[in-house]
């Protein structure tokens, strides 16, 4: 009886663990897949794990990497069609794993090229190396959204040489009878030597400076102008800042390099105590490296990803598709793309030296309120933003139904949260350094329609949310109609510039600012009221199709519904309540103003003291001083990644 219950013990174990194929830098794709005897590559892998699956109907099947690095050299489609049960890609215990799209670059010597030497204003502290004798074939593009070739010395992204080295130019006068005469003065004699290059490039703020575009550009050194090309959609003004990139007669700074892609040779400007080791350049061209269509219950866990001109992963509809203690870094562009589905997840994944945004998710319905529960926890979102400084947030999310909880967001020239949708909450994170570059811009920023309903942000840390000398920008930033989000029991450090506060409003309505705790901001809270004449043209006009005018409110099914989970919308053509949004029981302190630009605001039992020299924040956010002034807990102990 004991063995027969043996026996059924044993049965029961290998039906419910995983069945494991393994994969080593040593393995041999002829090879069985086990432990002993490894493939070589993640798409034998997969091959091997649907035979089995399907073979299986519901067993979990498993692939582990062994320690190591795996070159990439084409996407890797993962299709759902092709396992009957759960999925799993995991790192052995213990081990460092990573799938690579670089390439390393050198040997590297002292510059020798007589055509640069005659070009570089400090040519003695150039070194160069030959890409295309490394293999590297593919020489991208130097500005572009698509195959730009960067460049990394000990993990860093380095620097297309460039002027000014730090900040921006400005143009003289814009030369044409409308704005979108492409044509500028310049104001520096030295531009006159860019008229030599062979593909010079500007990266400009053309008009407004939210947003940011690279451009091509020709010159007439007689006039001292330059006609910028391309599409910048919004055209020029006089006195907009720029920089000129891609140039080689600019390669003067450490960190600095350029691409001579005629003859394949990448001319750079060493930091002192360069070795001829540590550098790479991004080879991987395609727009991801895993993408999974139609999957349900697959995991990434323990998995590295760099090195791509693209991004890292793709996820097409499907169910629950996670990424566990995960990092992905040195990616050109987006680093994942959510396009539908539903529960997909990032939990303990770190992000960092990225070219554009972190995360993209798109999922759930927005006319029915069915939510995607879609997830992002205790990430760290970091240095990122590098190539394109504005709208490339830490996540980027449209639909119905996230949870953004304990994360870290950080070190980032625009925002970190961009969320156009309903049924999102935010909690227990931390947003440092943002807005560094980019103007009219929040920490976490919504905009443009009054329908974005169910949005909470609470416990979260907001430190150093832009730059006071140059551009406009607030902790949480509510643009343009957005209206009812709850904003409580947050903490906002030396938050706001140039008439923004800890919190903007623009037009919205009938949001909540509550028992949040402001030290050292320029306003507890800024508002731009809209007239009622805006405010009643732009909801008529519904940029979202939402179907919520007057006439139609109560008559359709999506109308019906807003009504019933967010009644507080019936408001939004009551001239009464155009511009009405309350600050409650908020704590004011190191601060010179509560509200600037106010407009039938509801300012009720905020706490303001303006000037404290005794006291640093830690005072402020304790929970005993917190009771004293009659305000519950801001929690600010628990805000950030926990440990993982």
């Amino acid at each position: 009886m004991k063995k027969a219950l043996h026996i059924l013990a044993v049965m029961v174990m290998t039906a419910c663990s995983p069945f494991s194929i393994h994969v080593s830098t040593v393995g041999d794709d002829s090879a069985a897949g086990k432990k002993s005897s490894p493939l070589a590559t993640l798409q034998a892998a997969l091959g091997k794990a649907s035979e089995y699956s399907l073979a299986h109907q519901g067993r979990k099947v498993e692939i582990v990497f062994g320690e190591g690095e795996y070159p990439v050299d084409g996407c890797v489609l993962v299709d759902g069609g092709m396992f009957a049960g759960p999925l799993t890609l995991r790192a052995a215990s213990g081990a460092d794993v990573v799938l690579s799209g670089e390439q390393k670059t050198g040997p590297w010597q002292k510059l020798s090229d007589q055509n640069a030497l005659e070009r570089i204003p400090c040519p003695d502290k150039i070194w160069q190396t030959d890409l295309k004798a490394a293999g590297i074939s593919d020489l991208g593009v130097a500005v572009g959204d698509s195959n730009r070739l960067d460049f990394y010395y000990a993990g860093r992204r380095q620097t297309l040489a460039r002027w000014p080295d730090e900040g921006f130019a400005h143009a003289g006068k814009q030369l044409g009878d409308d704005r979108y005469v492409p044509v500028l003065e310049y104001m520096d004699p030295r531009m006159d030597r860019w008229a030599d290059e062979d593909d010079p490039c500007f990266h400009g703020y053309w008009y407004y400076d939210w947003l940011d575009s690279y451009n091509t550009a020709t010159f007439d050194v007689a006039s001292k102008s330059f006609t910028v090309k391309g599409d910048t959609r919004y055209g020029f003004r006089s006195g907009c800042r720029f920089r000129g990139v891609n140039l080689l007669c600019e390669l003067d700074t450490p960190g600095e390099f350029w691409v001579d892609r005629s003859r394949g040779l990448l001319f750079w400007y060493a930091p002192e105590g360069f070795a001829g080791e540590g550098t790479c350049v991004s080879a991987f061209s395609e727009m991801a490296m895993l993408r999974f269509s139609g999957c349900t219950d697959v995991c990434v866990k323990g998995i590295g990803m760099c090195g791509g001109r693209g991004g890292a992963v793709i996820v097409d509809g499907g169910r629950n598709v996670v990424f566990e203690d995960c990092s992905f870094t040195r990616f050109a562009q987006d680093v994942a793309v959510v396009d539908g589905g539903e529960g997909h997840k990032f939990l303990h994944c770190h992000m960092y030296e990225l070219g554009c945004a972190g995360i993209i998710m798109n999922g759930g319905d927005r006319t029915t309120l069915e939510p995607a529960g879609f997830e992002v926890a205790d990430c760290t979102i970091e240095s990122l933003s590098l190539y394109r400084k504005t709208y490339q947030p830490c996540i980027r999310f449209g639909g119905c139904g996230l949870t953004i909880v304990h994360n870290r967001f950080c070190d980032c020239p625009s925002s970190a949260l961009r969320l156009d949708g309903n049924e999102i909450l935010v909690e227990y994170n931390q947003f440092e350094d943002l807005v560094l570059e980019s103007d009219d811009q929040g920490g976490i920023d919504i905009f443009n329609n009054y329908g974005f309903r169910g949005i909470v942000i609470r416990h979260n840390y907001f430190h150093n949310i832009g730059d006071p000398e140059d551009n406009i920008a607030g902790g949480v930033r509510f643009d343009d109609r957005i209206s009812g989000m709850l904003v409580e029991s947050n903490v906002f450090n030396h938050c706001g510039s140039s008439g923004f506060g800890g919190v903007q409003i623009h037009g919205g309505q009938d949001n909540v600012v509550r028992g949040n705790v402001f030290y050292d901001c320029t306003f507890a809270l800024s508002h731009s009221p809209w007239d009622m004449n805006s405010w009643f043209e732009a909801n008529k006009r519904n940029s979202d199709g939402l179907g919520l005018t007057p006439e139609m409110d109560a008559l359709t099914p999506m109308g019906k519904l807003y009504l019933e989970r967010y009644p507080d919308i019936a408001h939004v053509f009551d001239t009464a309540l155009v511009n009405r949004n309350y600050l409650i029981g908020n704590l004011v302190v190191k601060t010179p103003e509560l509200i600037t630009r106010g407009r039938n605001l509801v300012s009720e039992d905020n706490i303001f003291i303006p000037d404290d020299t005794a006291h640093a924040l830690d005072h402020w956010v304790s929970d005993e001083v917190l009771k004293t002034y009659g305000l519950s807990p801001v929690e600010f102990g628990s805000m950030g990644p926990r440990n993982h």
